[in-house]
């Protein structure tokens, strides 16, 4: 069955590359998001033809107001709807999710981001790898897998979310809270390369805002340099930044990272995006803001975190001139994943045999980076998650950068997994 299966699916790929194609065409850089609505209008008729039941789900609107940092409001646009598609035939439940926003285009490509052109046994465009690759390749499976007539091993609850690019209360977390997710997580956020991921972090948004007074620039002296106000605390948690590297998390890092990482262990991180303040020359400015993150692992406790921050700002002495304002927003959250699970190691052996992998090459550790699974993961309370994907980072399918793109023949592989993993082969 599995030569059939293959077969049919190298005779089919242009089927899923069609569709590729029109999802590329449909908008969803994030922000601003603006073209949820228009991406599942074109794909629930798909999930309908198939027999699936579909459900839209808007994000009320009082959750985003509430959720959201207005730095992050301030840049979205439109509805933030999401598509659940179920199909049950009274097996065990598989939630499977995917994510149709994507990064913003940026700049440097060579091929224009939203036509999905091909070169090189290569297909092109913002989002191809992460993730409406993936999308089509599982549409295209379900298609493969009824015309085989294959019986399924799960009962089928996709949900198509919003905003994980972003964080904060993507699609995926609104759908945990409220009861769709059932079973364990199939994620298609991943890769074809040989590698188990154990454990992530999870990131906390700080806004960190010092008042002082305006003045002329040659009557300085009558002011508060906002600026000055921030020197110390920004030492402070520079200092802070660089004691993180030292707390060892008990999870290995991916080998991939060890070599350039201060530790071959997981470990925190402190990250400064951007710093502020009023931009009018030669008035002193009367405010300065720093936005940073706080990249903590699943051994730290949230409320500790924050503390920590909190203490380094309430402690800091700082001239009667100034006033001092921190906030933060729950970006991530930290999870773990057992790659021993009966679900894991099935991926993994799919994958050994469509990509030809041994078993020797395959990696296992932890990241510092983090997605929307820590929220979904920590709802259910679960570990038992399953990631893979169409890009791979080995190949440079450039998710996030210019020219992103996906190999062909790991969307052919990516689409024989999902069929054998999901059905009775």
């Amino acid at each position: 069955m599995k030569e059939i299966i293959s077969l049919k699916v190298e005779n089919e790929l242009d089927v899923a590359i069609n569709l590729i194609r029109e999802m590329l065409k449909i908008d969803t850089c994030n922000p601003p998001g603006r073209n949820y609505e228009k991406f599942v209008g074109l794909v629930e008729p798909l999930f309908l033809d198939m027999g699936f039941e579909t459900e839209r789900v808007i994000i009320p609107e009082n959750l985003i107001q509430s959720r959201f940092p207005s730095e992050i409001l301030k840049m979205l646009e439109g509805p933030r709807v999401n598509l659940v598609a179920k199909k049950f035939s009274g097996k065990e439940p598989i939630s499977i999710l995917m994510h149709i926003d994507t990064v913003p285009i940026g700049s440097g490509w060579s091929v224009d981001p939203f036509s999905g052109i091909i070169k090189d046994g290569r297909i092109y465009g913002r989002g191809v790898s992460d993730m409406k690759g993936a999308i089509a390749a599982l549409i295209s499976a379900f298609k493969i897998a009824e015309e085989l007539s294959l019986k399924p091993r799960y009962d089928f609850i996709c949900c198509l979310v919003t905003d994980e690019e972003i964080g904060f209360y993507p699609g995926s977390y609104h759908l945990a809270l409220n009861g769709f997710l059932k079973g364990h997580i199939l994620s298609l956020d991943g890769s074809q390369d040989p590698r188990l991921m154990t454990s992530y972090c999870g990131v906390i948004r700080f806004f960190l805002t010092v008042y002082g007074k305006s003045a002329h620039g040659g009557l300085s002296y009558r002011g508060a340099n906002a600026i000055e106000g921030m020197a110390p605390l920004l030492k402070r948690l520079l200092d802070l930044k660089d004691n993180l590297l030292k707390r060892e998390s008990s999870y290995e890092l991916l080998p991939l990272f060890r070599n350039e990482a201060p530790s071959s262990k997981l470990f925190p991180l402190l990250n400064m995006y951007s710093i502020y303040a009023s931009n009018i020359l030669g008035i002193i400015p009367d405010y300065c803001t720093l936005v940073f993150d706080r990249h903590y692992t699943v051994e730290e406790n949230i409320e500790d975190v924050i503390q920590e921050v909190e203490s380094i700002v309430k402690d800091t002495t700082l001239n009667k001139k100034f006033n001092v304002k921190l906030e933060h927003a729950v970006m991530a959250l930290p999870y773990k994943i057992d790659v021993k699970s009966t679900y894991a190691r099935r991926m993994k052996e799919l994958l050994m045999l469509f990509q030809g992998y041994d078993e020797s090459e395959f990696q296992i550790g932890a990241a510092c980076g983090y997605s929307d699974l820590g929220f979904v993961a920590n709802t259910l309370k679960t570990d038992k998650i399953v990631i893979t994907g169409a890009r791979s980072y080995k190949y440079k399918s450039n998710d996030h950068q210019a020219d992103e793109n996906v190999r062909l023949c790991d969307l052919s592989a990516l689409i024989k997994e999902l069929i054998c993993y999901l059905y009775e082969t």
